[in-house]
């Protein structure tokens, strides 16, 4: 298969989602033609990234095999809305550190100070040196800063699945300016959940276990994490959404989603209560749901506590356990008083058909205050895009102008 092709799909359907921000309606939207985010022949390119900063520039990072068994992560950065890309950056791991995922955030709100933060974690190949997770941080045009958080598990320990985010845009008043926070996967005798924040702009990170598996058949896969604001409080908030599957590591397996909600803390960078919030009980499949990604109102007008949205969730799950019948799922979890208290999920099918949907994700438009969405029907070969209102959680809409690749070739955008 092409991987270049793959690359550059997602790159054209989460452009349209940060373009639309800035620039137009959702209902008006249609996709852009496909932009090449960097064609080199026969290398295997995987993991794309996309974060775009206050002024427009995209910054766009993808994983590549430099080597049988070994990675690297290349950022490359556009400009010109995403017309053309441009290499600032290639990272240089020893030969037997694998970087297995990585994630990146863009953040600032002054050009000449922007931050890129990318969060890797990588697996000791060699068996006899540390399995580690590090926060490396870059300037604006690549200029490496330094790794602002490392931290190394030897054995049968190590991390595999990660993500991070920021309140940048709308940040709360205990980020000076803003605050940074990531969640890691950690994979042992009962896999965890790694909470990583900075409430200095990226310059100091403090790290805590929120949440540890209690049966050895239970485990943690991919994670996904967003930064909000509520005008019920100038704390800010933070949302985590993971996968606990259930009889092994492999990304085929489904099983449980489910989530944290809490308040931003000078003490501890978010207050958690320490019990996620099985949210895939609400649905048709319980059990049967993976790849969940998350999202948070942004805005400081809104309110996102006491009965309102406070975060949405997309998942994908095997409707009924038919293992051919994926289907997505938008989830917009409420509390009703606060981050702990009684708790509900309004539950509705964004695709629900005999088709093959799946890899959806979601973010949240602070011009037109909703939650914009994609998935890939891989029975059709479409991207799929809709939006759900802020406050009309069970009424997601599919918008028209869906994307086809007339190759054959897109595979998991």
């Amino acid at each position: 298969m092409n991987r270049t092709t793959t690359i550059k799909i997602f790159v054209s359907c989460i452009l349209m989602l940060f373009v639309m921000n800035s620039s137009m309606s959702a209902q008006s939207t249609q996709w852009a033609n496909d932009v090449p985010l960097n064609s080199v022949s026969l290398e295997n390119q995987t993991n794309a990234r996309i974060s775009v900063a206050f002024n427009g520039w995209i910054y766009a990072m993808y994983m590549f095999e430099d080597a049988p068994g070994h990675h690297e992560y290349h950022i490359r950065r556009s400009k010109d809305n995403g017309a053309t890309f441009h290499s600032i950056f290639v990272s240089n791991f020893i030969s037997t550190l694998d970087p297995i995922e990585a994630d990146m955030v863009v953040t600032g709100t002054d050009t000449t100070n922007l931050l890129i933060s990318v969060l890797s974690v990588e697996k000791d190949t060699s068996g006899t040196a540390s399995n580690s997770a590090h926060i490396f941080c870059y300037g604006k045009d690549g200029a490496f800063l330094g790794a602002r958080f490392t931290e190394s598990n030897t054995g049968t320990f190590f991390y595999h699945h990660c993500a991070i985010a920021s309140d940048y845009r709308a940040p709360g008043t205990i980020g000076t300016p803003y605050s940074i926070t990531a969640i890691v996967a950690e994979q042992g005798i009962h896999d965890s959940l790694i909470y990583i924040y900075s409430i200095d702009g990226g310059q100091t990170f403090n790290r805590r276990t929120i949440y540890a598996t209690t049966s050895l058949s239970d485990y943690i896969g991919r994670v996904a994490i967003a930064s909000g604001a509520s005008s019920s409080s100038s704390f800010g908030r933070t949302g985590i959404a993971f996968e606990q599957r259930h009889g092994g590591w492999n990304d085929g397996v489904f099983g449980n989603i489910g989530t944290f909600y809490g308040y931003n803390d000078m003490s501890t960078g978010v207050y958690f209560d320490g019990i996620p919030l099985w949210i895939d009980s609400s649905s048709y499949s319980p059990g049967l749901n993976r790849h969940p990604s998350v999202a948070l109102s942004q805005s400081t007008t809104a309110n996102n506590d006491s009965a309102n949205i406070t975060m949405v969730v997309t998942t994908e799950e095997i409707y009924n356990g038919a293992t051919n019948d994926n289907d997505i799922s938008l989830m917009s979890v409420m509390y009703e008083t606060g981050p702990f208290e009684n708790s509900f999920v309004h539950y509705a099918h964004v695709a629900h058909t005999t088709n093959n949907e799946k890899q959806c994700n979601v973010t949240y438009d602070p011009v037109f205050t909703h939650f914009l969405f994609t998935y890939y029907d891989s029975t059709t070969a479409y991207l799929a895009y809709g939006f759900s209102n802020l406050n009309l959680p069970t009424s997601p809409t599919l918008l028209g102008g869906n994307f086809r690749d007339a190759t054959g070739l897109m595979q998991n955008p």
